[in-house]
């Protein structure tokens, strides 16, 4: 199984889906006792409820990506105007800065992992798709955060310093 805290899906479904066909035909041979056939079936029961959760967990994690991007586009009256910057009339050029949507979702995200704020393959992907930036934007973003986040961060010992003095 996968490492925790790290959620990898797709291993995980993986190794669900693939745990319970074993059980399922160990179950089906005919060389068991009863008490081995009671013990499978329950831990049979038991895989079948983790990927049920495990699904449930992918929805939730796409429904409050998705929630955000939604969220943003119905409580912002403009278009995505802070996106471009005139230059002339006739030429535009992209601004630097994100958007308050694709900061909202950023932000969400990095909220939501705190404890371990590294995204698996199929988050990046989603983050990707739901602020429309690239791959490495999206690493970027969430490598400064995670500095920012530590800089933030006051040691104990200067803590105590601090609330001394």
């Amino acid at each position: 199984m996968s490492n925790f805290p790290v959620f990898d899906p797709q291993k995980i479904t993986n190794d669900v889906e693939a745990n319970i066909k074993r059980m399922t035909s160990i179950l089906k041979s005919k060389r068991l006792t009863r008490e081995d056939e009671d013990l499978m079936k329950m831990i049979n029961d038991c895989s079948k409820v983790l990927h049920e959760m495990l699904l449930e967990r992918i929805m939730l994690q796409q429904d409050s990506i998705q929630f955000f991007t939604e969220k943003e586009a119905s409580d912002s009256p403009f278009s995505n105007s802070a996106d471009t910057i005139d230059e002339d009339d006739d030429k535009k050029i992209k601004s630097r800065r994100l958007t308050k949507k694709q900061l909202l979702v950023l932000e969400g995200w990095f909220q939501k992992h705190k404890n371990h704020p590294y995204s698996q393959k199929d988050q990046t992907n989603l983050l990707i798709k739901s602020t429309k930036l690239s791959k490495s934007q999206v690493q970027n973003w969430i490598s400064n955060r995670r500095r920012k986040e530590k800089n933030t961060k006051v040691s104990p010992e200067l803590a105590a310093l601090l609330l001394t003095g």
